[in-house]
């Protein structure tokens, strides 16, 4: 009889050893994360992220982050754990049993002494990441996300979080021969850790300042907004965005086939434009 085969279950949490990350932790992990995904699918065992100085400038801090900052940024993006369960299916798809597995990311390296260090205490010294094998594994197995890593990097910091945020959701709609995207503006605020604004005036004067650079390079096109109630039956809004023809360009360099019907909207699509303004 065939051994029962571990499939994952639709059950998974992250805990945290340091605490839940912070925008500086986030920064960091988001700008490892295109590193490795411009060397996907060959991914190293370990990766340089440059002197406490050098990844300040790539990630956009002014003036660079101290080491104590680095350290606790750090602590926290090496101390999350996912942890997943997995089913043990026997040949007629029964789940005879299941197993909880977890996951980390990625440690430090010091490559000169080729072991693991707890603390930081140089500023000239490279910041060396070794990356689980567990995690090469599924990274590697993962699709590119539809995201422009030049684009990305030229971005302010606070925009970066909601291209990213955003750029799934365009590609999505755009797959499935729609121009528009939406996403919550509470589910966001609580992904990128922003203050969450209850007033609508507000809440647009926050999220202008994201939209702009955006606008100004044509990802988008177009915002509107929708009142409603978040689940803790505070006020909340809908954000729908029209694709712009920058969003158009990249998502054809990076699946051609998916989006010919929204190409051959892009002259007749606006620039720039705002609308739906949301009422006091």
């Amino acid at each position: 009889m065939p051994p029962a085969q571990l499939i994952p279950a639709p059950c998974w949490k992250v805990s945290y050893i340091h605490g839940p990350p912070g925008w500086l932790a986030y920064l960091i992990d988001s700008h490892l994360f295109g590193r490795l995904e411009a060397l996907w699918p060959a991914l190293p065992e370990t990766i340089s992220l440059g002197t406490a100085n050098t990844l300040s400038r790539q990630i956009g801090l002014r003036p660079p982050m101290s080491m104590k900052q680095l350290q606790t940024a750090l602590d926290q993006n090496i101390g999350l754990l996912i942890t997943s369960s997995l089913e043990a299916v026997n040949a007629k798809g029964r789940v005879v049993g299941t197993k909880d597995t977890w996951l980390r990311r990625y440690d430090r390296w010091h490559p000169s002494l080729s072991l693991f260090v707890p603390c930081l205490s140089d500023p000239n010294e490279p910041i060396v990441l070794q990356v689980i094998d567990g995690y090469r594994e599924c990274f590697g197995r993962i699709d590119p996300r539809p995201v422009h890593l030049e684009f990305r990097q030229a971005l302010p910091s606070a925009t970066r979080s909601l291209y990213e945020w955003l750029s799934y959701r365009l590609y999505a709609a755009a797959l499935q021969g729609s121009p528009i995207a939406t996403i919550g503006y509470g589910d966001y605020c609580r992904y990128a850790s922003l203050p969450r604004q209850l007033s609508p005036s507000e809440m647009k004067r926050q999220v202008e300042t994201l939209h702009e650079p955006l606008f100004q390079s044509g990802y988008v096109a177009e915002v509107s907004y929708e009142a409603r109630v978040y689940a803790d039956e505070l006020p909340d809004w809908k954000l729908l965005y029209r694709v712009g023809p920058g969003a158009r360009n990249q998502f054809v360099r990076f699946h051609e086939w998916g989006i010919q019907a929204l190409v051959e909207e892009a002259d007749s699509a606006p620039d720039v434009l705002v609308s739906g303004n949301p009422a006091d």
